[in-house]
């Protein structure tokens, strides 16, 4: 699991300096909280919504179009390669 904390944290840093996407039906302060609660269970070592994260990463989800429409769309398709291998 350390590698899919190390994703959403790298995901989280990018989320945190984000504005909301029109085209996102989480804001990027929900998709922040998401993250972080995810974040904290993994050091926690508590069971995590896989299925959840799934969706989030998915093309065209939340992560994505919040990424697109803040200029690091590229960097999202790496870290969600990453994610993909971790999960």
């Amino acid at each position: 699991m350390n590698e899919i904390s190390a994703v959403l944290t790298d995901c989280l840093r990018h989320i945190l300096a984000s504005e909301d996407s029109a085209y996102s039906a989480m804001s990027a302060r929900v998709l922040a909280e998401t993250l972080q609660n995810t974040i904290a269970k993994l050091e926690r070592d508590e069971p995590i919504d896989k299925a959840e994260l799934r969706l989030l990463f998915a093309p065209t989800g939340d992560l994505q179009e919040t990424s697109i429409d803040n200029g690091w769309g590229d960097e999202f398709v790496a870290l969600s390669a990453r994610f993909d291998r971790a999960i």
